[in-house]
């Protein structure tokens, strides 16, 4: 599994792909660390402006020249333009717009307990953190009953879903386990975190990956409750299945029932 970290060189953007081992040292000892600190000594000074691709204006005009990681996908060069090379089902979540060096450190140490944080280090002004997750589908069962890995989608699109799903698995799951106030940034496969310097950062290459899938969840999903187990809950008029009679349902003559104080077993709405 490879990230791209993309670059500018002789006034050109360069892609090259790294492991992530590789990433990682590179975080702890990074060699423009000098840049990363003059950054950091100025950030107080700039009124930065984030892109959707994860570009940083730092003042409406100059964007901040600092190598720049793309961890959902493999890109290379073709004709002078990014092209995607392979999902690696990767996604980073950020805590941005810290007060304190210390509290992003605090965070930063906090987030490594999770079994599920792949990486964890901050971010190039000081006061962020950026958390490195992996994910799979949910698994399906095979003929004998084992679950099998889920593995990663293979169609652009069904990817493209998945990776918004795995994002906001990832970011609910580090806000309710730390009371964090997660701004939620647009997952696109594109998306890049600037290139830091931690000489603490964590990784753990073993991280157990977070469960998504390839659905639209734009509305809540109805769960489907068999008729046995709805006998084993106290009733209500809200509980009652709806049968379609006509233009009424029994579910409504069964509500009218229910609610009517003299309880003499007819419906108002139709006399039965």
């Amino acid at each position: 599994m490879k990230v791209s970290l993309l670059k500018i060189s002789r006034k050109k953007e360069v892609i090259k792909r790294l492991e992530l081992s590789e990433l990682a040292e590179m975080i702890r000892e990074n060699p423009e660390k000098e840049r990363v600190y003059n950054l950091r000594l100025n950030y107080q000074f700039y009124k930065p402006e984030r892109q959707e691709d994860g570009l940083i204006t730092l003042d409406g005009q100059h964007v901040l020249n600092l190598p720049r990681v793309c961890f959902g996908v493999e890109f290379d060069k073709y004709k002078e333009k990014p092209r995607l090379q392979a999902y690696n089902g990767l996604v980073a979540v950020e805590v941005n717009g810290l007060k304190t060096y210390e509290e992003a450190v605090g965070i930063r140490n906090q987030v490594a307990r999770m079994d599920e944080t792949l990486m964890a280090f901050l971010g190039a002004s000081g006061k962020s953190v950026k958390i490195v997750c992996r994910g799979e589908l949910f698994g399906k069962e095979d003929g004998r009953g084992q679950k099998e890995d889920g593995g990663l989608p293979k169609k652009e699109d069904e990817i493209r879903l998945f990776h918004k799903n795995l994002y906001e698995t990832a970011r609910r799951a580090y806000q309710n386990q730390f009371g964090l106030d997660i701004e939620y940034l647009e997952p696109t496969l594109e998306r890049t975190v600037y290139l830091s310097a931690d000489p603490e950062m964590y990784f753990n290459p073993d991280a157990r990956p977070f469960k998504a899938d390839c659905e639209q969840h734009d509305q809540i999903e109805q769960a489907q409750i068999s008729w046995e187990s709805d006998r084993l809950m106290p009733g209500a008029p809200s509980r009652v299945p709806i049968i379609s009679t006509g233009s009424l349902s029994f579910a409504r003559c069964w509500a009218s029932i229910l609610t009517c104080p003299t309880r003499i077993g007819r419906c108002s709405c139709c006399s039965r």
